[in-house]
């Protein structure tokens, strides 16, 4: 809500404050006097061009301030967060100021921004009706919310946005992953083809100290075979045979334990070691008998050992890191396998909710159908009772097919659907029968459109999300009942808004609950608007020069004081 509107320095207006009531705030005064430019100030605060014309003649700087109360839960608090914004105490003072040079300057709580930030913060904050861009109704992407509002339908469309924001969540998982199974894809492939080429091998632990074992003895089978034949031949046979010359020994010490038992001592180890050696030639020739020279043997563990050397070079430089490997591969193809099955799971998650988000668009979509009608029929009734009989007022819902769309229907068409669903809503009008219907933004006539725009605030009350609205040029070219009945839908409109009326209506000027009148002056030469709030008989009085011009006649009196006499006594305050 804009509790006050300070101007000074601003094309004629030297030093003015307004203040402005909560519900209903009306503005008269005569033409030319300065409301236009009042509004322009606004515009300005909200985010319009700056240009030098707008600085007051012998000034080097204008100042538009306004002060807005902001609830809690306003829609411009998550554009000031986005900012960096701090609001204290619910209070938002806008400032603009515009030097002779005509640079301008933006501040939000006393921190500098661009205009850019001004204007969308302005846009939730103040809607105005006549001759100005700032109205946002005129926005198509007000239009489907509005719709919504109207039909009940809010809360679907926000379970749909929930559920879309889900899915495109799981979307970008799922493609996500199907990127890294691109890359992963390669890999694994590469390491399929290294685990078959290690398990063909089939290496085993302790293998290479095994076969190296058995290469020694094969490749040495004849120094082995020659070896033990000829340590056989030493020990056990010929005149020189080892085993036989140890029988003097033994008999020399028999004789000599016959004369000395200690003897038999020294003669037990000679008797040993004759047994001994005969034990090794007995071994010997097991072992020569046993013996089997296999050449095709020699080449196998040759060329087994010769693989298994080069495949533990090319994968780790040992048997045990080759075996290493085997396992690591094992392990990354068996994650391999949990990815792929992963990303099934994943693509069937995802479907899932494609499905779920389509059919909650599709119904939206349907259910924004059926309410087009009651609507362009209720705004047509209300732009009846403002003297707009003739024109016709249409919602256009349309889904545009789009083959690279997400979401697609059981007939196999396809569209593009985002957080609002698949329809773009439009208002659109027609003023005579002659007209063709147009977007609400092409139609021309000031007067109209704010008409237009208050039969829509009536119908949609509350839904509107901007608190504070401005009507400029409402009153043009009505008069009588009509003037009656767009006084009371702007009465009734302050119920849910904070209004300013500029008018010249007396009828519309007395359902004020706020008055301010303009006045302008001559001072030195330059012309000074003054702008000031009338109450009592002043009141009186300016409800009585809007009757009858300068013209204020007792009975002219008696009717303006019978007219704010209904309004306190038939309309409680808003």
């Amino acid at each position: 809500m804009l509790q006050a509107l300070h101007v000074r320095n601003f094309a004629v207006i030297e030093d003015a404050r307004l203040e402005l009531d909560p519900a209903l705030t009306v503005l008269t005064g005569e033409t030319g006097a300065g409301k236009s430019i009042l509004i322009g100030a606004l515009q300005l605060l909200l985010g319009d061009r700056a240009s030098t014309d707008q600085v007051r003649t012998g000034t080097d700087k204008a100042l538009i301030q306004g002060e807005f109360a902001i609830l809690e839960n306003h829609p411009c608090r998550h554009v000031l967060e986005r900012y960096g914004i701090a609001v204290e105490e619910d209070l938002l003072i806008i400032r603009r100021e515009v030097g002779g040079d005509g640079r301008s300057r933006a501040f939000l709580n006393d921190t500098a921004v661009t205009v850019g930030a001004l204007k969308e913060v302005g846009e939730s904050l103040v809607d105005l009706h006549g001759q100005h861009d700032h109205q946002s109704l005129l926005h198509p992407s007000q239009h489907l919310l509005l719709l919504d509002a109207y039909a009940g339908l809010t809360s679907d469309r926000e379970a749909y946005a929930e559920k879309l924001s889900e899915y495109r969540c799981e979307k970008e998982r799922l493609d996500e992953l199907k990127r890294r199974e691109v890359e992963l894809t390669e890999k694994l492939e590469l390491y399929e083809f290294q685990l078959m080429e290690i398990d063909s091998l089939d290496p085993q632990e302790g293998e290479e100290e095994e076969l190296e074992r058995e290469l020694r003895i094969l490749e040495g089978a004849e120094q082995l075979s020659g070896g033990f034949a000829e340590l056989i031949q030493t020990l056990s046979e010929g005149e020189t045979a080892v085993i036989d010359q140890l029988e003097r020994p033994g008999a020399l010490l028999e004789d000599l334990s016959a004369i000395d038992a200690k003897v038999a001592d020294i003669l037990k180890l000679l008797n040993d070691s004759r047994l001994a050696l005969q034990e090794a030639v007995y071994s010997s020739q097991r072992y020569l008998d046993e013996f089997d020279f296999d050449q095709e043997r020699l080449d196998q563990v040759r060329t087994r050992h010769s693989n298994l050397i080069y495949m533990a070079k090319k994968y780790g430089g040992s048997v045990d890191a080759l075996i290493e490997k085997r396992r690591q591969l094992k392990e990354a193809l068996e994650k391999g396998s949990i990815a792929r099955r992963d990303r099934s799971g994943l693509e069937a998650e995802t479907e899932s909710l494609r499905s779920e988000a389509a059919q909650l668009a599709m119904g939206l979509s349907k259910r924004r159908g059926k309410a087009v009608k009651g609507l362009q029929k209720q705004v047509e009734e209300e732009l009846k009772e403002l003297a707009m009989s003739e024109s016709a007022f249409m919602v256009e819902v349309e889904a545009r097919e789009d083959p690279e769309g997400w979401l697609e229907t059981e007939d196999g068409k396809r569209y593009a659907a985002g957080p609002t669903g698949m329809d773009r809503v439009e208002f659109r009008l027609r003023t005579s029968p002659a007209a063709n219907l147009m977007p609400l933004q092409k139609v021309a006539s000031g007067g109209e459109i704010s008409r237009v725009m208050l039969a829509l605030k009536s119908v949609f009350g509350s839904a509107s999300m901007v608190s504070t609205l401005v009507f400029d040029e409402i009153d043009s070219g009505i008069g009588g009942k009509t003037a009656d009945r767009v006084a009371e839908k702007l009465s009734l409109l302050a119920g849910d808004h904070q209004v300013l009326v500029i008018t010249h209506l007396p009828q519309i000027a007395r359902r004020g609950q706020r008055h301010l009148v303009v006045e302008k002056t001559i001072n030195g030469g330059l012309a000074q608007a003054r702008i000031r709030c009338v109450d009592g008989e002043e009141r009186t009085q300016a409800l009585a020069v809007l009757m009858s011009g300068e013209t204020e006649t007792e009975a002219v009196l008696d009717h303006a004081r019978a007219m704010l006499g209904e309004r306190k006594g038939g309309e409680s305050r808003a």
